[in-house]
C-alpha cells in the first residue's frame, strides 16, 4: 500500500491507500518524491472489505483541560477515506462529553449520545460506488473511464465484496466505545504537541479481524489552523 504526506495540505493532494504490485511502486512514488512529499509504504490491505470505519475528533479547552470526543461512523463496505474526504455522510455520530484530558476516568453512559443520520441508504451507497470507481478501480487499471456504477457493482460482487449492502452493527459500536475512549486518551497523553486543542485520527476494522489507526492529525500543524489560546495549556 502506498501513502504520502506533504505536511500542510492543500486541495491538491495525493489520494493514498492504493495497493500496487512491487514492480509498479517506483513509477508511482518517483513523482511524489520529486514534489518533496514523503512516501509511506505499508503492508497490503483490502480496504473494500472493511467492517467498520470511524473518524475521531478530540477537542480540548486550553484553560481547564476538558473537552469532548466526536466519532463519525460508516459501516461495512465503506472506507475511512469516505469520511476524511467528505464524500459520504456518516451513518452514525457518537459524542462523548465532559472528557477530562488531565486524568483518565471512564465516561458515564449519560455522557454519551448517539445520533442516527437520516440520509438515503441508496444515495450513500451510490456515492461510495462512485468513490471506488474514481479513486480505486480506475487508477489501478481494474476498470476504465467508460465504466459506470453497474460495472463497479459487478466487479465487487464477482470478488465476494458484498458488505456494502449490509447494515451497520450498532451493538458492536456500543461495545467498542469504552476501548475507543481509552485509546484516544493515550493518544492525547503521548502527543508531542502538549499544547494541542484539536486532534483527529481515523480507524478501521479490517476484513481479517485486525484494526488500524491510520494517523494522528494535529489541526494546528496540518491545516495551518491557529488559536489564540494555543500554548497556554499546562500539564
Amino acid at each position: 500500500m502506498l501513502r504520502s504526506d506533504g505536511g500542510i495540505e492543500t486541495k491538491k493532494y495525493y489520494r493514498g491507500g492504493k495497493v500496487f504490485p512491487v514492480r509498479d511502486l517506483e513509477r508511482e512514488a518517483a513523482p511524489l518524491l520529486a514534489d518533496g512529499r514523503a512516501v509511506l509504504l505499508l503492508e497490503p490491505t483490502d480496504r473494500l472489505d472493511n467492517r467498520l470505519n470511524a473518524l475521531f475528533r478530540l477537542d480540548r479547552d486550553a484553560i481547564n483541560g476538558s473537552g469532548e470526543i466526536s466519532i463519525e461512523l460508516l459501516g461495512p463496505g465503506y472506507d475511512i477515506a469516505d469520511l476524511t474526504r467528505g464524500s459520504v455522510p456518516p451513518q452514525l455520530t457518537v459524542t462523548i462529553s465532559n472528557v477530562s484530558w488531565r486524568h483518565y476516568s471512564r465516561p458515564w453512559w449519560s455522557e454519551i449520545s448517539v445520533k442516527v443520520h437520516e440520509f438515503s441508504d441508496s444515495e450513500r451507497r451510490n456515492r461510495r460506488l462512485d468513490f471506488i470507481r474514481q479513486h480505486i478501480l480506475i487508477p489501478t487499471g481494474k476498470l476504465d473511464e467508460s465504466s459506470g456504477r453497474s460495472d463497479v457493482v459487478a466487479w465487487l460482487k464477482s470478488r465476494g465484496c458484498e458488505r456494502l449492502w449490509q447494515p451497520i452493527n450498532r451493538d458492536r459500536i456500543k461495545s467498542m466505545i469504552p476501548r475507543w475512549h481509552e485509546d484516544l486518551f493515550m493518544v492525547a497523553q503521548t502527543h508531542p504537541n502538549r499544547a494541542w486543542n484539536c486532534l483527529a485520527t481515523g480507524w478501521s476494522l479490517m476484513g481479517i479481524g485486525r484494526t488500524i489507526y491510520w494517523d494522528v492529525v494535529d489541526s494546528a500543524r496540518k491545516y495551518g489552523v491557529t488559536n489564540g489560546l494555543r500554548g497556554s495549556y499546562e500539564r
